[in-house]
C-alpha cells in the first residue's frame, strides 16, 4: 500500500533537474503564520518572485541556460593580465591535443582584452562536430560557456555570429539582489542585456527554503516552450489517476485553473502520506506558455512540507494546512515579469515618435501611446484593439479555437494564453492635435488669392 502511495507521489513531480538552489542562513524570528508583508524579491530570468524577508541567502548553487546552454559563473581574484595569463594557458593546452581522442582548437578569438572565444572541432565517426569554449571576466566574475555538437554551416552563420556579438558583450555581472530595470535576463552572479526580439532557448531555475521553516522548500523555473503539443498540469494528473485505495489516503485543497498575473495555470494542493507516517504538502503550479514565445514561456512552482533531510529522520510539517496554503498562495501569486524602463524620453513634444503600423511584440515595452491591434483572427474581438501608453509591457492575448465535440457538450470553450503581434492603427487625442499644429498653413482658396498678374 505504501509503495503504491509513493509511485503516486512520484507521478506528481516534474524531474526538473534543478540547477539553482538558494537556502536560507538565517531568518529573523518568524510567527508560524509567515507573512510577506516585508518582502524580499529575487529575479530569475525575466521574472520576479517575492518571497518572506529577514533571511540572508546562502548559495549552494544556481545555473539558468540561455542561448545555447548553462553559462557558469566563478570568483575570480586578480587583474586583466591574469585573465589573459589563464586564457593563454588554456589555449596552449588546448593545442597540444592532437584529436585522436579529444577536441582540438581551430581558432582563437579575443574580441576584447576581457573576452576570449576557442573554436574547436572533433571527428566523430566521420562527422566533423564543432564547439566552442567561451570565457568572460567582468568586475571578480569570472563567466564561462562550454558547448559542442554543432554542424559547420549552423555553428559559423548563427551560433559563433550570436555568441560574438548578442550574448557575451551584453553579459556582465549582477549582485542576486539587483533587480535590473532593462530588458535582458537574469542568471546566477550575472544578467544578459536582451530585448527578446530574437527567440533563443531560455530557461531559469531557483530553489530555497527557511531556516525557521526547515522542512519547507519552494522549487521555481521557467523555460522557453520550443514545439507544441505537451499535456498541461492538470491533463499529466488525469492519465494517472489515483487508486480507490489511494483515495484514501491523499486529501486534495485545491486542483483548479489558477491564473497568475496574466499567465494562466493550473494547480493542485494535496495532502499526501509518506512511508513514516507522516503527511506532507505538496502543491504544485504550471503555466504552459506559448510556443517560441520569449515571454511567455513555461512556468512551474511546486512548493513542499516536511522534506527529508540529508541526515535524520523525516520531520513533521511545520505548517498547518492553512498556513502552508497562505504561504504557497503568498510566493506563487507574486510571480510576475519583470517591469522594464520606458524608451528614453527625446523631448516634451506630443508628436508621435512612431509611425501608424508600427509592429511590437508581447512583452515589448510600448514605444508609442494609442490604439494597438492584435492581427490574430482568433483573438476575442473586444480584446483585439487596446489602448496602450508608452513605456507598458504589450500583454498576452486570449486565444480562442473551436470546440471539440466533448467541449461542445460539456459548454467548454478552448482557450489559451499567447502571446501576438501588435500594430499602432491610432494615435491619441494629443498626437493627433499636435500633428495637426505641426502641418504647413494650407494654401488659400482661390477667390481668397488675390488679384492675379497678368503678363
Amino acid at each position: 500500500m505504501i509503495g503504491s502511495i509513493k509511485s503516486s507521489l512520484k507521478l506528481r513531480f516534474i524531474e526538473t533537474g534543478l540547477a539553482v538552489f538558494i537556502s536560507f542562513e538565517s531568518l529573523a524570528a518568524y510567527p508560524k503564520d509567515v507573512e510577506m508583508s516585508n518582502q524580499n524579491t529575487l529575479c530569475f530570468g525575466r521574472f520576479l518572485i517575492d518571497f518572506p524577508a529577514g533571511g540572508k541567502i546562502k548559495e549552494i548553487g544556481q545555473q539558468s541556460q540561455f542561448m545555447f546552454g548553462d553559462i557558469h559563473s566563478d570568483n575570480f581574484q586578480g587583474e586583466i593580465i591574469d585573465f589573459t595569463r589563464r586564457m593563454d594557458q588554456r589555449e596552449i593546452k588546448l593545442r597540444e591535443l592532437t584529436g585522436k581522442d579529444d577536441r582540438v582548437l581551430i581558432r582563437t578569438i579575443s574580441p576584447n582584452q576581457s573576452t576570449r572565444i576557442f573554436v574547436t572541432k572533433e571527428n566523430v565517426f566521420g562527422h566533423v562536430d564543432f564547439g566552442f569554449e567561451a570565457y568572460k571576466l567582468d568586475k571578480n566574475k569570472l563567466f564561462s560557456l562550454i558547448h559542442i555538437n554543432f554542424e559547420e554551416k549552423i555553428f559559423y552563420d548563427k551560433v559563433l555570429i550570436r555568441l560574438s556579438t548578442d550574448l557575451l558583450p551584453n553579459l556582465r555581472t549582477r549582485h542576486l539582489d539587483e533587480i535590473p530595470s532593462e530588458p535582458g535576463f537574469c542568471i546566477k552572479d550575472g544578467f544578459i542585456a536582451d530585448d527578446g526580439s530574437k527567440y533563443q532557448f531560455e530557461e531559469a531555475r531557483l530553489q530555497f527554503n527557511f531556516k525557521e521553516l526547515p522542512d519547507v522548500w519552494v522549487a521555481v523555473y521557467s523555460q522557453t516552450v520550443p514545439k507544441a503539443g505537451d499535456d498541461t498540469l492538470l491533463q499529466r494528473m488525469d492519465k494517472h489517476p489515483d487508486t480507490v485505495l489511494e483515495k484514501l489516503y491523499i486529501k486534495t485543497f485545491r486542483r483548479q485553473k489558477h491564473e497568475v498575473n496574466g499567465f494562466k495555470g493550473e494547480e493542485l494542493l494535496e495532502l499526501l502520506p509518506t512511508d513514516q507516517g507522516i503527511k506532507q504538502h505538496y502543491f504544485h503550479w504550471e503555466a504552459a506558455g506559448a510556443v517560441k514565445s520569449i515571454f511567455v514561456p513555461l512556468l512551474n512552482l511546486e512548493f513542499e512540507s516536511a522534506v527529508l533531510p540529508l541526515k535524520g529522520p523525516r520531520p513533521r510539517p511545520s505548517l498547518t494546512d492553512e498556513q502552508a496554503i497562505k504561504l504557497y498562495d503568498s510566493i506563487v501569486n507574486s510571480i510576475r515579469l519583470r517591469p522594464t524602463s520606458a524608451p528614453a524620453k527625446t523631448g516634451a513634444s506630443d508628436l508621435p515618435k512612431k509611425p501608424l503600423g508600427e509592429l511590437a511584440l508581447t512583452g515589448r515595452i510600448c514605444p508609442q501611446t494609442g490604439w494597438w491591434q492584435s492581427g490574430d483572427e482568433y483573438v476575442l474581438p473586444a480584446k483585439r484593439r487596446q489602448y496602450f501608453k508608452e513605456g507598458e509591457m504589450l500583454p498576452t492575448v486570449e486565444w480562442h479555437g473551436k470546440p471539440n465535440v466533448w467541449q461542445k457538450l460539456t459548454g467548454e470553450r478552448p482557450s489559451q494564453t499567447m502571446t501576438t503581434v501588435w500594430k499602432l492603427v491610432e494615435y491619441a487625442e494629443a498626437q493627433r492635435a499636435a500633428i495637426e499644429a505641426e502641418k504647413p498653413p494650407a494654401a488659400p482658396a482661390a477667390e481668397d488669392a488675390g488679384p492675379v498678374k497678368e503678363g
